[in-house]
């Protein structure tokens, strides 16, 4: 079968790039404009043959070891553990000017996070004259 260079990139889900290497290293699979994927097909395999340098095609030169006995640390969707999560708030809470912190303590009220007393105290008074 005869394909143009793109079309035959497209049929051995290779890049284009790489059909036109092999055709600049072999150009006697060319037959026109077109490549012949016979030939194209076993110079890729005699190529990844050469270069595999005796490992087997298709197979990996290494083996994965296998790692037993690790413990894997409990994770959260985003990556991160739910007191993690805390911790970065607590930090992004404690870096607020009063100003900001008495704002955000008007949105929602005290949880568990380390607003500083002064701004609890002033929003708890601006509530109490309502």
């Amino acid at each position: 079968m005869r394909l143009i260079i793109a079309a035959a990139a497209r049929y051995l889900g290779i890049h284009r790039r790489t059909v036109e290497r092999y055709v600049q290293r072999h150009p006697e699979m060319m037959k026109g404009k077109k490549v012949d994927i016979g030939t194209l097909e076993q110079v890729i395999k005699l190529r990844q043959a050469w270069e595999g340098r005796g490992f087997p095609l298709g197979k990996s030169r290494e083996r994965r070891l296998p790692l037993t006995g690790v413990p894997k640390k409990p994770r959260g969707i985003s990556g991160r553990t739910f007191q993690q999560h805390l911790e970065s708030i607590a930090k992004a809470i404690s870096a607020m000017t009063d100003e900001e912190q008495q704002t955000l303590l008007r949105m929602n009220p005290p949880f568990c996070f380390p607003f500083r007393d002064e701004n609890i105290a002033a929003v708890k008074a601006e509530r109490a004259r309502r």
